[in-house]
Parts: C-alpha cells; sequence; structure tokens
C-alpha cells in the first residue's frame, strides 16, 4: 500500500522489513503484486463508471515512464479524471485526445482544466461537455511573462493583483449562497470586475508597441475569456484545476522515487490502485482498513473479488459501514497498521 498511497518505493520497503527480521526477496513481492492484481479490476471499472456518469470533473495528466522487455524505457501518460465521488487514472502511451474521450464521449456536464488542446478536442466533438478554463494557470502566465522580459514587472503584477481580487469576490459570493441579497451584491461585484478585466485586456492589445511577451500572454486571455468566466455564470464550478493537480501530488512522489512502472500489467496495476485510494481519500475512509478487509473477503471467496461490491464503494456503503472505515473508527477485528517506530524487540 505504500508505494501507491504513499509513493514509498518498494525497495525500500524490503530493507525496512528486513530490519524488523522479516527479509523478503524483490521478485516475491512483485509476484503478490501480479497475482492480486485481478481482484481491483471489478471495483477500478466500477469507480470509472461513476466518474464518466457525474456532471463535473477535473483532469490532468502528467509523464509518467513505462519499461517493458519489448520497448525498453518509453514515455506514456498518467491521466486523472476526478469527480466529486470518485477519481479515476489511467496510464496510457499517448497524450492525444483518444484518453479524454474514451471516458468521456457520452458524458454531459462541466470539466474544469487547463488549455491542452485534447480537452478542447473532446468539447468539440461531445458539445454536451463544457470547458472550464483554471485561473491559476492564467495567473502563472503573468508571473512567468515577467521573466527574461524586461519592463513589465509593474504590468505582471497589476495583472496578478486583478486575478486575486477576481479569487476574493467569488470567496465572497460562495460564502453567502443562501443569502439572496448579499449573494446578488457580490455576484454583481464580481461580473462587474470581470468585465473591466475585459476592458483593460482588450485596450492592452490595442497598444501598437505592446511587448511580444505581454499580447501573447492576453491573446491567450482573451481566446480562452468564455471558459474562463464559466465560474460566474455557475457558481458551483470552481475557478481553477488545483483539486485535480493536488490528486497527482502523490504519484509525482512516487515517479521521483521509483522511476514510474516496470512493465505494461505494473503501469496498469499502478493507476488502479491510485484510482482505488484516491477514491477512498475522498470519503476519509482509511485505506488500511479498508485494503485489509477487501483482500481477505477475496481469500474467502476463493481468491476471486466479492461478487457483490456494495461493501466495497463508499457511494453504496451504508452509513454504518462508511462510519466503521473512515479513520477515526477502525473495524471491529482489523489490525492496526504498525507506527513507524514499532518496537520489533
Amino acid at each position: 500500500m505504500h508505494k501507491y498511497a504513499f509513493g514509498v518505493p518498494v525497495a525500500r520497503q524490503l530493507q525496512d522489513f528486513c530490519l524488523r527480521g522479516l527479509p523478503l526477496a524483490q521478485g516475491t513481492v512483485t509476484g503478490g503484486l501480479k497475482v492480486i492484481k485481478p481482484l481491483f479490476e471489478p471495483v477500478v471499472e466500477a469507480i470509472r463508471e461513476r466518474v464518466s456518469r457525474a456532471n463535473q470533473w477535473h483532469a490532468d495528466e502528467t509523464r509518467w515512464m513505462v519499461w517493458s522487455d519489448e520497448k525498453g524505457a518509453a514515455k506514456h501518460w498518467l491521466w486523472v479524471f476526478l469527480s466529486s465521488t470518485a477519481a479515476y487514472y489511467s496510464v496510457d502511451d499517448n497524450r492525444s485526445a483518444s484518453v479524454p474521450k474514451g471516458l468521456l464521449s457520452e458524458s454531459n456536464g462541466v470539466l474544469v482544466c487547463d488549455r491542452y488542446s485534447a480537452y478542447k478536442c473532446l468539447a468539440r466533438e461531445n458539445q454536451d461537455v463544457f470547458l472550464a478554463f483554471c485561473w491559476s494557470h492564467v495567473r502563472r502566465d503573468f508571473i512567468n511573462a515577467e521573466r527574461g522580459t524586461d519592463g513589465i514587472k509593474t504590468w505582471s503584477a497589476t495583472w496578478v493583483r486583478r486575478i486575486g481580487r477576481l479569487y476574493h469576490l467569488n470567496h465572497q459570493r460562495l460564502g453567502c449562497l443562501n443569502d439572496n441579497e448579499e449573494f446578488s451584491k457580490h455576484d454583481n461585484a464580481l461580473k462587474g470586475h470581470l468585465s473591466n478585466m475585459a476592458k483593460w485586456r482588450d485596450e492592452e492589445l490595442a497598444r501598437p508597441k505592446l511587448k511580444k511577451q505581454c499580447q501573447k500572454v492576453l491573446t491567450s486571455l482573451q481566446n480562452h475569456w468564455e471558459g474562463l468566466c464559466l465560474f460566474a455564470a455557475y457558481p458551483e464550478v470552481p475557478m481553477d484545476n488545483n483539486a485535480a493537480e493536488q490528486s497527482l501530488r502523490s504519484p509525482v512522489v512516487g515517479r521521483k522515487n521509483f522511476y514510474g512502472a516496470g512493465s505494461d500489467w505494473s503501469g496498469e496495476l499502478t493507476a488502479w490502485l491510485f484510482s482505488v485510494f484516491m477514491t477512498l481519500n475522498l470519503w476519509d475512509i482509511n485505506p488500511w482498513f479498508w485494503l485489509s478487509e477487501y483482500l481477505q473477503a477475496c481469500a474467502k471467496n476463493d481468491r476471486e473479488a466479492p461478487n457483490d461490491l456494495a461493501d466495497w464503494l463508499p457511494w453504496l456503503m451504508t452509513d454504518e459501514r462508511l462510519e466503521s472505515l473512515r479513520n477515526h473508527n477502525p473495524p471491529s477485528g482489523a489490525k492496526q497498521p504498525p507506527p513507524d517506530n514499532q518496537d520489533t524487540k
């Protein structure tokens, strides 16, 4: 679990086990992972279906290396699609629009994302998916524009403050959703600021001697304006894609520590377990308790996944079952995870 939930390499865990008096070979662990891989397939398929049926998602992707005997080291991509109740990861050998289209081609809703062309292609083909672009990326554009370009520090700082003001106004608006009068006041202020930003953008783009880097950033802002303003019309839509970026933090730590996946099947298992553990995290379920009980259930079912997944998918669990698996209340008979400083005498 520590590899996929916390990015700890298997080799490092084996060193720890050896110090505790349990020497294990790398091949033993690798063989065990290969054996248990099919047990998670029905759970991950249910997660994938749950995500595809949502009406709002965050999406992002990052580089992921996969080694194989046939191809050697090959660059792949780790994708994440995040809804409010489930997270689906996949490792693919391409970064094309086929990946988001494969998941969301028949869905309808709002996809919060960066400005990568694959998401735009999805929205062109499926007009029931609307793109909400990320203001954090826009803010980054203005900060990065200053680097290596003389004389635009004040310009950059001014736009960063304007974006900060936009976040502040939206935060005020979201704080009074149940008060129509207050909400209307803050909503008007937010939309007024957006209107001013559009005016300032267009005025600056009309300047004949505008620096090239400034023009590039403002043109992108203009081209993506409709998607950037979607949150203003629909308060439930976030202003940025930070949730997806944060959901890739643990995998990126793993990528730095164990460099990716050693085979195609390992890459698939990695994505599956990222999906399981992140989904559990969204429901505040302790992954140690869930995994321990799930594998025991598989062992009792002749080494097959349980026939009924109601006890294993958070959205199907009873309230009592959900509460028993949460961090503060270990299920009856479940072993507690060992502390890092466990005495092995």
